[in-house]
């Protein structure tokens, strides 16, 4: 033992000592010379110097080697130490890779977010190319609305011309009625059976009248109903135009922005692709050479185990020395700054030693040169490896990812399966409104059947009144025909139209539960190649774990070969040791302080663009979900079965989640194969997706087709019975300002007629009075000389009332004698007064009556004009003013007034 040895060596001087002693005794006793006795003295106490001299220099390199066994002691507990911090940075990285797992989940969740986003983005931008759609088509519409708008006006036009062409007629039927009646006029009998049958047929139309008011006052209460209709239609046209505009212009900017972000995430997509396809044919070299590298390793690891059973036995001798000297190894540490300041003196000592120990050591230096080259190339090796568990870890969560965006896309086409069947409700609720509107649309057809036949009684009734009524009620009739027939075809079209929409939904409906089929026998396909994947993991974690097992086999190999090697070179090899130990341990600090501090620096840049990300991702979220409350608020007028919709909806949610949810704990790690798996799955996605675009597409274009007919539909039923109203209001105000007319024109005729008949009154009574006074001046005057009167003449100037300036009564009626002369000039000045005053008399009232009849005149005709020349009475007056005229032209040749 290393007790023993000290004890030992220190016992030798004693014996030798006596031995001595006897030696000169017994020289002594030979010849007793005290020069020789001196000299053997001082030779053997210079021995004894020596050997005194020999144990404490033994002493003392016993104390050191005592304390560079403290000091190894020191460094195995260092070395323990730097294990519990090896296995402590383990945990942390275990820790961080939680951590980071954690994160890479929120990433997940992000991601989705994500993908929602870009699915009401599409979804938006699809509403936004109908709305585009329906815009194009009001435009178009409002073309064909300005088409009918000019061929109505056209229309107006031709109506004007024909109105214009009734107008001559009338004027020309009313020349004609005046000729007739001035030759009636002449009689005043006539007159009065035509006056008293005008009035009857006044009283006849006063009648039909009061009926057409009544059946007017009906119409236009249902024309003031339509149009109020007409109105509030015309609002919320005008309202849904304005809400068109709003949504037009924010999704145009949601486009813009939404645009730009895609067209950044495309850019990174790209290049993390061709990162991964670089680093998956990277890692799959590296894993071959890896391969190898391993298999040449367990041969090696074989070979240095044979040798560390060698040095194990070697060892355990070692171990039983150095227990003793960990205590003084620890007391060692203060006085280490001495202990080598006194190691340089010693150095000269020490080389007479180390020839005996140069031809041992050289035989371990060459096995430890070998070993550490091994340990070199090992620890190589090991960082390697680390290195490519690192990058394998890193495209092993690539892969997960890729994983994850392929259980997204189905998810997504899971959310367009669900999106199609939301639609197809919505467009059966489309299909039932449509249902309600032609409902509604008949009952109008019908109302508008009802007013066609009321309005073909009134043309009935306004037939007998005159021709022009009649081609006015026949052009409505052919109007309201073509109106009733254009309705009904287009209301035969849109069922029709709704049948086969019908029949193409549920076609579509039928694909698209063929489409969900495939998509589970692929996630079916998918789990297996997924258990396949967790298999090969399961190897591969296998391999890594024997691989850090024969890792930790070498470094502790390699310890104990240091160890030995410490023990082997002893104090100055220990030292030398311990300080690239420290320097090693400080680097090992170091690198550990840099790759902490750039852990924590990509961490943080990390969790940087993370927030920023949230950030961005939760304002698209704001976005969206504004957007999204917008279109449920338009979208919530066409949906009924919603609540059914949603609870199927979370179902298939929570079901996803739980599949997730296993596949995110069973799944850790990725698998090599994943890129060619990705790239089908990306090639199915693409054609899945261009298949859904292009049905979907289809499927708005049907569906704004069908809306722009019913649309037009609407609109050319709207504008015809707007056209048809005005028609008729037009005719209405015809019609009330004629029987203005007639009425104004019949009142003038009965006062006409009455003042006609008061001065026919009063020239009765003057004739009759001239009569009596021609009589009386005759039988007061000379008279008795002639024996008969010429009753003859007399007769005639009663009957005719000759007032000529002659009053030619016969020659020999006045030849008698000169009283006779004298009579006749009495009677001649009598005439003459009474001539002038009954021409005052006449003519004030001829002034007034054809002051009145032009007055009367000019309100008369609603189509022509009053002139104040008399010439053109006879052409364009009235029937009565033609037969006043023709009184008055009576009374001139026969009174020559």
């Amino acid at each position: 033992s290393s007790d023993d040895t000290p004890t030992e060596d220190f016992e030798l001087p004693a014996p030798a000592y006596r031995d001595a002693v006897l030696l000169i005794e017994q020289l002594s006793l030979d010849g007793k010379d005290s020069v020789s006795l001196l000299k053997i003295q001082n030779i053997i106490h210079g021995y004894e110097r020596l050997i005194e001299h020999e144990t404490g220099r033994y002493s003392q390199l016993v104390g050191k080697v005592r304390k560079l066994e403290n000091e190894k002691k020191e460094l195995q507990v260092l070395l323990e130490e730097m294990r519990e911090m090896k296995s402590m940075l383990d945990h942390q990285k275990v820790e961080w890779e939680s951590s980071v797992n954690s994160l890479k989940f929120t990433l997940k969740q992000e991601e989705e977010k994500r993908m929602s986003a870009e699915m009401l983005y599409e979804k938006n931008r699809e509403q936004l190319k109908k709305k585009e759609d329906q815009y194009c088509k009001e435009v178009e519409e409002k073309q064909q609305l300005e088409l009918t708008l000019r061929s109505l006006e056209m229309e107006l036009r031709t109506l004007k011309n024909h109105l214009k062409q009734v107008e001559e007629e009338r004027n020309e039927k009313q020349r004609q009625l005046s000729q007739e009646k001035s030759a009636r006029v002449l009689q005043e009998g006539i007159l009065n059976s035509h006056l008293w049958r005008q009035k009857e047929m006044e009283e006849e139309t006063k009648k039909t009248v009061a009926k057409s008011s009544e059946r007017e006052k009906d119409l236009l209460h249902k024309n003031q109903i339509l149009q109020d209709e007409i109105a509030v239609l015309r609002l919320e046209l005008d309202q849904i135009r304005v809400r068109h505009q709003e949504e037009e212009t924010k999704c145009l900017e949601e486009n813009e922005a939404l645009k730009e972000k895609n067209e950044e995430l495309k850019r990174e997509l790209k290049l993390n692709e061709e990162a991964l396809t670089q680093t998956v044919f990277q890692y799959n070299g590296q894993l071959n050479v890896l391969k190898t590298e391993s298999v040449m390793l367990t041969s090696k690891i074989e070979h240095t185990k044979e040798n560390k059973d060698r040095l194990e036995i070697e060892l355990e001798s070692c171990r039983s020395r150095l227990n003793s000297a960990v205590q003084e190894l620890e007391r060692s540490q203060t006085s280490k700054n001495d202990i080598e300041r006194a190691s340089q003196r010693e150095r000269d000592e020490w080389l007479r030693l180390q020839d005996k120990l140069n031809h041992d050591l050289s035989n371990l230096r060459e096995t430890n040169s070998g070993l550490s080259q091994q340990l070199s190339k090992a620890e190589s090796k090991a960082n390697s490896l680390e290195n490519e568990l690192h990058l394998i870890t890193h495209t092993l969560r690539e892969k997960n990812l890729l994983l994850e965006s392929s259980q997204r896309d189905l998810s997504q086409a899971q959310c367009q399966a669900k999106e199609l069947e939301h639609a197809r409700q919505a467009e059966k609720d489309q299909m039932s409104k449509c249902m309600v509107k032609q409902e509604s649309m008949q009952e109008r057809l019908a109302q508008l059947q009802s007013e066609n036949h009321l309005l073909r009684q009134q043309l009935e009734d306004m037939q007998n009144k005159g021709i022009i009524k009649e081609k006015v009620v026949s052009d409505v009739q052919d109007r309201f025909s073509d109106i009733f027939s254009k309705l009904r075809s287009d209301s035969e079209k849109h069922v029709q139209m709704m049948e086969e929409r019908n029949k193409e939904l549920i076609t579509k409906c039928n694909n698209l539960r063929e489409q969900v089929f495939k998509y589970e026998n692929e996630k079916v396909e998918r789990e297996g190649t997924l258990r396949q994947l967790q298999q090969e993991l399961a190897d591969a974690l296998k391999k890594q774990s024997m691989s850090e097992a024969s890792l930790e086999v070498t470094t502790r190999y390699r310890s104990e070969l240091e160890e030995d090697k410490l023990q082997l070179k002893k104090v100055k090899k220990v030292v030398e040791l311990k300080r690239s130990v420290e320097i090693r341990l400080d680097q090992e600090m170091k690198r550990n302080g840099e790759l902490q501090k750039e852990y924590e620096l990509s961490h943080q840049s990390t969790n940087r663009d993370l927030r920023e990300q949230l950030s961005s991702i939760k304002i698209l979220k704001l976005q969206l979900e504004e957007d999204v409350s917008n279109l449920k608020h338009h979208v919530q007028t066409n949906m009924m079965d919603h609540c059914q919709i949603e609870q199927y909806k979370r179902e298939i949610e929570e079901r996803a989640r739980q599949e997730i949810r296993q596949k995110l704990e069973e799944v850790n790690l990725f698998l090599q194969t994943q890129a060619s798996s990705q790239e089908t799955l990306e090639q199915i996605r693409a054609t899945n997706n261009a298949s859904l675009r292009n049905q979907l597409e289809h499927r708005i274009r049907d569906l704004e087709s069908e809306l722009d007919r019913i649309k037009n539909t609407q609109q050319d039923s709207i504008f015809q019975k707007e056209s048809s109203q005005t028609e008729v209001e037009r005719y209405k105000e015809l019609y009330s300002e004629e029987i203005k007319i007639r009425k104004s024109l019949a009142s003038k005729l009965d006062r006409a007629n009455e003042r006609l008949a008061e001065v026919n009154g009063k020239l009765i009574h003057e004739r009759h009075r001239s009569k009596s006074l021609i009589a009386n001046s005759f039988v007061n005057g000379s008279l008795s000389a002639t024996p008969v009167l010429d009753t003859t003449q007399f007769g005639s100037l009663g009957s005719n009332l000759a007032l000529n300036r002659s009053l030619g009564l016969g020659g020999g009626f006045m030849n008698p004698t000169g009283n006779a002369l004298s009579s006749k000039n009495r009677v001649e000045a009598y005439l003459a007064k009474m001539q002038q005053e009954l021409e005052k008399n006449i003519t004030k009232e001829l002034d007034q009556a054809t002051t009145e009849l032009e007055a009367g005149s000019v309100r008369v005709s609603p189509v022509g004009s009053t002139n104040g020349s008399t010439k053109n009475l006879n052409v364009e007056q009235d029937p009565v003013s033609k037969a006043t005229q023709q009184y008055l032209d009576v009374l001139k040749k026969n009174y020559m007034i």
